[in-house]
């Protein structure tokens, strides 16, 4: 509720502005923005970042919750909050903050030594040496702090505005109260470190505070009007959703939305049975091309939304529609990608060096044939002809137990899959990660698994599917669908040597792949595709022979 929290920030600096400079309007307003547009990446760090370092996280580890013997040879721990899978220090980092005195907080760094010590010790003792020799002191710091900021997150979102220099002298002595609402210097100490630690996240980036919040207001507009001529030509992002973000991290955020409207639209229309299917080119080979009203609706959304929310870019739709109707969506998601997780290419990033490639229907034959889960919904954005991020769409995905529930990845029925370069994939399914996959694992080559294609069987494919000698075959439709099995672990290799793929087939899932260690390549040469703007759409070489045809092919291997 972001009017609620700004009317917190209002009441926190109306209460402590005499205390400390970083009360103002430029100090912790300014920090609580910078948090907020933060959250899903801190929530990302925590819950993904680190798999192997996992244990069971209390949630509310304070003094008041801890019980010693006499002794001190045993501990008693109530009131567990979560009781969950996490990273341990979320709990440290909630000792240290509610229950630390001043004294406590400035030796910070020795106290965390000694527990890292204590830590790696203790994991040796219960025989955990591969553990213990992988989680070095830095790694641990680096998730203390990344909880530090998701701790001032919450509080600064919801809390703090009850919170009021008299309010503390009247708590000073109440333990099961954290230490912000019981000391003045305690408050202003956390805020402080909040600021300096989002600050080196950004300045490892190059960022500064200013670059990133240069938006006058947080409320998203709902509609915009249609662009003039003059508009449309500017290649300056006109930032629609105030988020202040980077280029990148603004027209990913808007595709995951716009992926997921379109997933429902495709829906209604095949729940309503009439597709009104036409044939869009009798010349393929197959003799029949479909396109359905879904394929329409989906595209005039989402590259007739992409055009009015970023004037400038290129958006190459597979349906090459030239009028569109629908309004500008903005995204929910504005804030999905926090700019000190981007590259620092993708971070200076130009709107004019972006292409973006959408197929709103990939898969459309096993949409007319009633094979609706082999269908995505596929936009693909490269920056100077390269693919740097992507997202894919189950329309008809996955029940959401089986989808990260965390990440919102399940609307209605859909799956969404997104990711960037440096940032990984998140949305899968399965046991990789919890619903993400930093990098592929590696394909053993005496007993590949290879999806092929379900519908362009040729002799040229057969070819090339003997001369990989799979241990497994695995048809599928869709070429979203298929990199999909590729980042969920179920084949190893996509191997395609038809024709007929466009470059808005590939460009989002070999950004996906390249995210996480796989590649998407021609057989011939090796070489990645070029998805620049002036490219043609269909993925040939510099002969004109259609890469996926019979001479060639292309295939994805982790």
């Amino acid at each position: 509720d972001l009017k609620k929290m700004e009317a917190e920030w209002e009441i926190i600096i109306e209460n402590w502005k005499d205390t400390s400079p970083m009360f103002s309007e430029e100090g912790v307003q300014l920090l609580g923005r910078r948090l907020r547009r933060s959250a899903r990446a801190l929530h990302r760090n925590l819950q993904f970042q680190w798999p192997q370092h996992r244990t069971l996280v209390h949630g509310d580890l304070k003094t008041a919750n801890i019980f010693f013997n006499e002794a001190d040879t045993e501990v008693a721990v109530v009131d567990w909050q979560w009781c969950g899978e996490g990273v341990g220090v979320v709990d440290l980092q909630y000792l240290m903050h509610t229950s630390g005195s001043i004294e406590v907080l400035q030796a910070e760094q020795q106290i965390l030594q000694l527990y890292h010590e204590c830590l790696l010790a203790n994991l040796r003792r219960f025989g955990k040496h591969d553990q213990a020799a992988t989680y070095g002191l830095e790694t641990m710091v680096g998730q203390y702090e990344v909880a530090t900021l998701d701790y001032v997150r919450f509080l600064i979102g919801s809390m703090w505005g009850r919170t009021t220099p008299a309010s503390c002298l009247a708590n000073a002595d109440c333990i099961n109260q954290g230490m912000h609402k019981r000391s003045t210097a305690h408050l202003i100490w956390l805020v402080q470190k909040a600021d300096g630690l989002l600050s080196q996240l950004e300045q490892r980036r190059g960022l500064a505070a200013s670059e990133l919040l240069q938006a006058p207001s947080l409320a998203a507009p709902s509609t915009m009007e249609p662009l003039s001529a003059a508009a449309a030509s500017s290649s300056t992002a006109v930032d629609p959703i105030g988020s202040g973000a980077p280029v990148v991290a603004q027209v990913l955020s808007a595709a995951i939305s716009l992926s997921e409207l379109g997933g429902a639209v495709a829906r209604e229309v095949y729940a309503k049975g009439d597709l009104r299917t036409v044939n869009k080119d009798a010349d393929v080979a197959e003799g029949f091309d479909p396109q359905t009203e879904a394929d329409r609706q989906v595209e005039e959304l989402v590259v007739g939304s992409l055009r009015r929310l970023f004037p400038g870019l290129s958006v190459i739709g597979e349906e090459g529609m030239r009028e569109f109707n629908q309004a500008a969506v903005p995204s929910p998601w504005c804030d999905e990608v926090a700019a000190w997780e981007l590259s620092p290419e993708l971070l200076k990033a130009r709107l004019e060096d972006l292409t973006v490639w959408v197929d709103p229907l990939d898969g459309t034959r096993e949409f007319v044939e009633g094979i609706p889960e082999a269908v995505t919904v596929l936009i693909g954005i490269a920056h100077r002809g390269s693919p740097v991020a992507g997202v894919i769409h189950r329309p008809w995905g996955l029940p959401s137990t089986n989808v990260d529930h965390s990440r919102h990845m399940t609307h209605g029925q859909g799956q969404t899959v997104w990711g960037a370069l440096g940032i990984g994939v998140w949305g899968l399914r399965g046991g990789r990660g919890k619903g993400t996959a930093m990098c592929l694992p590696s394909a053993t080559c005496n007993v590949l698994r290879v999806a092929t294609s379900r519908s362009h069987k040729t002799a040229a494919s057969s070819r090339a599917v003997e001369k990989v000698q799979p241990a497994e075959e695995f048809p599928h439709g869709g070429a979203g669908n298929k990199v999909l099995k590729v980042l969920e672990d179920e084949v190893d290799v996509w191997l395609f040597a038809s024709g007929g793929t466009k470059r808005w087939d590939s460009c989002a899932g070999e950004a996906l792949l390249r995210s996480v260690g796989g590649f998407l390549v021609s057989y011939d040469d090796g070489c990645p595709y070029d998805y620049s703007r002036d490219t043609p759409s269909q993925n040939s070489n510099a002969y004109g022979t259609p890469i996926f045809s019979a001479a060639h092919g292309c295939y994805l291997l982790s």
